[in-house]
Parts: structure tokens; sequence; C-alpha cells
């Protein structure tokens, strides 16, 4: 665990500094919180404020009352809603010059939370739009890698999906999700009543295979990619990266297994993989 050094001449201030910008860094809910306790601190600044000028400098023209809670509640109106301060309009002047801090500090508490909202919204399209989401998807086919005949593939599953209800394909690819998605636009006339999915992440890792439900598909082709005038060099990457792909999907295929119960080991009817190999093991 690291720890501050005294020697360092690192300032207290430089250290809170510190803690909060790597608390503000998680961004989110941290953010949350953090307008959240500034709203109580404001909240409690403010509404001490009022009790202070009533009671000690015996400010008695108040047009709501004087008493400690009332003007707990009336800092409470003020602060989250501006136009609140109209409660004041025949209160003192000491009074009006708090509830005009308070409306102001309002104001400005609310347009931190629409920001922070605004960006947090937008960060969740930003991944959305990555294709990192899990895939909640059952008896779907998976479809890993990425080429220019994977139209043609998806033209014959639509045709083959006609009879069924509600069929899927998942597309696992390297490839940004929104380069796939205005591909498949552009070169995919229709998919009738079959669902196009796709996601952006490694064929070969556990961790994407497992967010496109891989475990839980009815087939998987594997696609090669290689270009259309490839060397041997690139071949022979592209059958490795296409093994690499069907051995990671048998470990998904694997795990789910062992997660059964003695009782569920039956695994059922295997799921058939058909893969692009370009070299002679494959032939």
């Amino acid at each position: 665990m690291a720890k501050w050094n005294r020697k360092s001449g690192i300032s207290r201030r430089d250290r809170a500094k510190y803690r909060f910008d790597a608390f503000m860094e998680r961004g989110g809910t941290a953010n949350l919180k953090a307008l959240a306790v500034v709203f109580v601190v404001a909240l409690v600044i403010f509404a001490l404020g009022r009790v202070i000028v009533v009671s000690l400098f015996g400010v008695d023209q108040v047009e709501r009352g004087t008493a400690p809670w009332r003007q707990f509640y009336l800092a409470l109106l003020e602060i989250t809603d501006p136009g609140s301060m109209t409660q004041d309009v025949d209160s003192s002047g000491w009074v009006k010059l708090l509830a005009i801090a308070t409306g102001i500090a309002g104001i400005i508490l609310l347009s931190t939370l629409i920001a922070l909202l605004t960006t947090a919204v937008t960060a969740r399209l930003r991944q959305l739009r990555k294709g990192h989401s899990k895939v909640v998807l059952t008896g779907h086919t998976l479809i890993l890698g990425w080429n220019p005949r994977v139209v043609e593939i998806l033209d014959e599953l639509v045709v083959a999906n006609e009879s069924e209800d509600h069929p899927a394909v998942v597309i696992l690819s390297k490839e940004p999700k929104e380069e796939m998605d205005d591909w498949l636009n552009v070169h995919l006339e229709d998919t009738y009543n079959t669902e196009v999915v796709t996601r952006s992440g490694s064929p070969s890792s556990l961790v994407n295979l497992e967010m496109v439900a891989a475990a839980d598909c009815k087939s998987v082709i594997v696609l090669a990619n290689r270009i259309v005038v490839a060397t041997e060099r690139e071949i022979h990457e592209s059958d490795l990266a296409a093994l690499k792909s069907i051995l990671a999907f048998v470990r998904v295929i694997e795990q789910k297994t062992d997660s059964r119960p003695e009782s569920e080991t039956d695994s059922g009817p295997e799921v058939p993989i058909v893969a692009e190999i370009h070299g002679e093991a494959g032939r």
C-alpha cells in the first residue's frame, strides 16, 4: 500500500488536492456524491446564517416567521428553487441578502447537477457506441471475426431464419462497432425478422466471448481476417487467429459445463463450429 513520505516536502494542501482529484477522476457516482455533500454543506451554512441573523442581530421583520425550523425550510426552498426568493419580499434587508445568496448558490448547484448528468449520459452513450455492453441472448448464431464476406453469410442466415421466432446473429470482431454498423447498413439490404448485433472485442478473449453470450449460442462461424490477396505469412496469421478463437470458445463452453451441478452434467448437443482455414492443415 502506497504511503506518504513525510520527508518528501509534500504539503497537506497538495495531499488533500491529490486525494480530491483522485476521487473526482472516478466520475459518475463519485461526482454526484461530492455534489450532494456540497449541497448539504451549503444548505446548513445558509440556514444557520438565517437563524443567526434573525436570532442574534434582532431582525424581527421576517415575512414567514422567525422560528429556527422555518429558516431551514425557507433555505431549502430557495436553494432548490431560486424562484422561492419571493418568500422574503417583505423581509428585512439582511434576510433578503441571504435569500439572494442562497438562490445564487442553488443556481450554481443545479447547473452543476445538469452538467454532471449530461456528462454521465454522454459517456454511457459513448460506451454503447463502442460495443462493450453485454449481450443477453440465447440460441443465437455467433460470428467471430470480420471480413467482406460477412454480408453474404448474413444474407444466407436471414433467409434460413425466416421460419424462426426472434432469431439473432451476434458478430464479435476487433473492428469498431460504428464501422461495422455503417458497413452493414450500406451493404445489407434487409434483415427481415433477424436481429443483427455487433460487438467490438477480441474473438479469442474469454471476457469478450462471455460478453456476447458465447456459451448460449447455437452455432459459431469463425471468419478469416486475411485480405483478398495475402502473403503466406498473412494466411498463417489468419489461420492462427481462427484457431485461437475456436480454442477460446471451447474453453467458454467447458467453463459453463463445469459450473453446472452434477445432476445437469449432460451438456446436450454439441455446438457446430464452421471456420475459414486456408492452411494445408485445414483443407
